[in-house]
């Protein structure tokens, strides 16, 4: 039976297990709670409960569901978390999910032992944002779709965008704990490129990006088959992580991943070009990692193997990025 005492004392375990070294959950919940020293203790010695608005404040934080706090669950249903933030600017909303899902990879690859699976129609954002004009080409789609959501008739081009110094560390940070799983699995839809080069494509066109842009975009384009092609040769990143990539030959309409970390599971349905549907209901984490694994049975993989097909593969990649 669930009771104010165990509620609580599940929430600060929850708190505690998401925390960098160092830092105490008393500190935590008086940073992020207005509150005071005592009432923060009284609350973390289990002498008073948390209120509901204190323990969304908290769970929206620390990136849990309150289902995952109460274990609520209905017969035949899962209940999903969309990050999703209303009334906020649009660099705002784009930084703070940025900070979000680092925060969630830093901790998840804590926990050992731990593994990424990522299934992706797309170019992964863990290797795109290593190159600034393509991370820039990202935020300025990402803009120029909240916008259309307001108003349609909005337009602005690619060089009206600015990268700011904080989006560039916030878009690294998130590179780098992409890559701190101890193993890593990427199955990419053969057309992933083809979608990027389609989208730069698509704003050309309409005289929203200039040439010399566009040719900053196919030269990062093919620095970053250039580095996929030397980390499918050595099978790991460069901190010594191992990584594995399968070439997919169907394609799939939604890019998904998984991180199984611990005894913690974690389900990412990608949507909306930045944000993502979570889950930690453990039926939803099955069905999507079995979906996921069944994709390697209609792929190649290319990670210090098939020598062959991984050369014809990325030639086909270098030949359209040459014709945009």
């Amino acid at each position: 039976m669930l009771t104010p005492d165990t509620l609580n004392k599940e929430l600060i375990q929850l708190i505690r297990s998401r925390l960098p070294k160092g830092t105490t959950v008393a500190n935590y919940l008086m940073d992020i709670l207005p509150l005071g020293k005592e009432a923060v203790y009284r609350r973390y010695r289990g002498e008073v409960p948390f209120t509901l608005a204190e323990a969304i404040t908290i769970s929206r934080k620390i990136g849990i569901s309150l289902d995952q706090l109460t274990g609520v669950k209905s017969a035949g249903e899962a209940l999903l978390d969309m990050k999703y933030m209303q009334g906020k600017p649009h660099l705002e909303i784009y930084s703070d999910t940025l900070d979000q899902y680092g925060t969630a990879f830093q901790v998840l690859s804590r926990k050992k032992p731990n593994e990424l699976w990522d299934a992706s129609n797309r170019i992964v954002l863990g290797i795109q944002f290593n190159y600034p004009a393509l991370s820039r080409f990202h935020l300025f789609k990402w803009l120029y779709q909240q916008d259309a959501l307001v108003d349609e008739h909005t337009v602005f081009s690619y060089e009206d965008v600015e990268l700011t110094q904080e989006l560039r560390v916030r878009q690294q940070y998130l590179v780098e704990v992409s890559r701190e799983f101890d193993r890593s699995v990427y199955i990419w839809d053969n057309r992933a490129f083809f979608s990027l080069v389609n989208d730069i494509r698509y704003f050309r066109d309409v005289q929203m990006i200039s040439e010399e842009n566009i040719g900053h975009l196919k030269n990062e384009m093919l620095q970053i088959l250039n580095e996929v092609e030397a980390l499918a040769k050595t099978g790991a990143f460069p901190n010594g992580n191992e990584l594995q990539m399968y070439v997919c030959h169907i394609n799939f309409e939604t890019s998904c991943a998984y991180v199984q970390s611990g005894e913690e599971k974690m389900s990412l349905i990608k949507v909306y070009n930045l944000n993502s549907i979570l889950s930690h209901d453990q039926r939803v984490f099955d069905n999507l990692k079995g979906w996921i694994q069944s994709l390697r049975k209609f792929s190649t993989l290319i990670t210090q193997s098939a020598e062959v097909q991984r050369y014809k593969f990325f030639k086909e990649q270098r030949e359209l990025i040459s014709r945009l």
